[in-house]
């Protein structure tokens, strides 16, 4: 890509990030996240998303949840992750933690899953 002369922005590494959480590779991972920094892309709430999914479905749960913790805007897809991330790795009631918080917080989100702030 870049040999073409095109340069990697946010949407690029949301799928190098969701391609690297499908097969669990942690190393490609962190590289693409250090490009995210180098380049000083914006993470955006798709990249956010991305980057914690990666990071969980990888087993480096704490940064993931740092990521969800420096989130400025978050949707269903992002609780959703961090959620099943936070349960697949043993941590279920950090998971059902979560998931209560989401519910007290009175969260609402449009059809595509964008939260509504009231």
């Amino acid at each position: 890509m870049r040999g073409c002369g095109f340069m990697p922005e946010e949407n690029t590494m949301v799928v190098l990030l969701l391609a690297c959480a499908e097969l669990g590779n942690l190393n490609v991972g962190k590289w693409v996240h250090s490009q995210v920094i180098v380049k000083g892309l914006v993470v955006n709430l798709q990249l956010g998303t991305v980057l914690l999914n990666m990071y969980s479905k990888c087993g480096v749960i704490d940064l993931a949840l740092q990521i969800f913790g420096r989130m400025s805007e978050r949707n269903v897809w992002t609780w959703s992750a961090m959620i099943l991330g936070l349960a697949q790795h043993g941590s279920a009631m950090e998971a059902l933690n979560l998931f209560q918080q989401l519910k007290t917080q009175n969260q609402e989100f449009d059809y595509m899953g964008i939260y509504i702030n009231q």
